[in-house]
Formats: structure tokens, C-alpha cells, sequence
């Protein structure tokens, strides 16, 4: 028998790899899907020129490799700050 992992929070796309990864099924989408979403959202408004924001995590550096592959010629990244993550504790009394 083999254990199957389902996991409500992993984007990596390298989870993907059925020969890897067999058993594992995910309810999130993957970083590689939420770049092309953003990319088609960029795309849609006819921006050609945008700025990042982006935290400094593995999930954040997923999603903006992913969004940098999937933008054309035409879109410019001006700018990327990564920025140190807050601790959920800041949002809490």
C-alpha cells in the first residue's frame, strides 16, 4: 500500500512530476498556474510596464519566476522589491 498526500497548501510545480511524486494531489493551484493568471490579468489591462511587490518566501519567489516565464517581450518587470515576511503575530492583539 502506498500513502497518499494531499495537501491544501503546496504550489511548487515541481510537485507536478507524476513519476516523482505518485501520490501526491494538492487542492491549491501551482505557482505555474497562478503566473499565467497573472499574466492574463496584466495582458488584459494593456499594461506594458509593472512593479512586484513580492515577500521573501519560497511561495513568493514560485509565483514570480512563474509570472517572469509566462510574461511576452512586451511586458516590463520595473521593478521587484523583496521584502522580508511579516510575522502573522503583527496582525494579532
Amino acid at each position: 500500500e502506498s500513502l497518499v498526500v494531499l495537501s491544501y497548501s503546496s504550489t511548487g510545480p515541481f510537485l507536478a512530476d507524476k513519476t516523482k511524486y505518485p501520490n501526491f494531489m494538492r487542492t491549491a493551484q501551482s505557482d505555474s498556474t497562478q503566473g499565467v493568471a497573472l499574466d492574463l490579468l496584466i495582458t488584459h489591462y494593456g499594461w506594458k510596464r509593472t512593479c512586484v511587490l513580492r515577500s521573501d518566501s519560497v511561495y513568493s519567489r514560485g509565483v514570480f519566476q512563474e509570472l517572469e516565464t509566462n510574461f511576452d517581450n512586451e511586458i516590463e518587470i520595473a521593478n521587484s522589491p523583496e521584502y522580508q515576511e511579516i510575522p502573522e503575530s503583527a496582525f494579532t492583539s
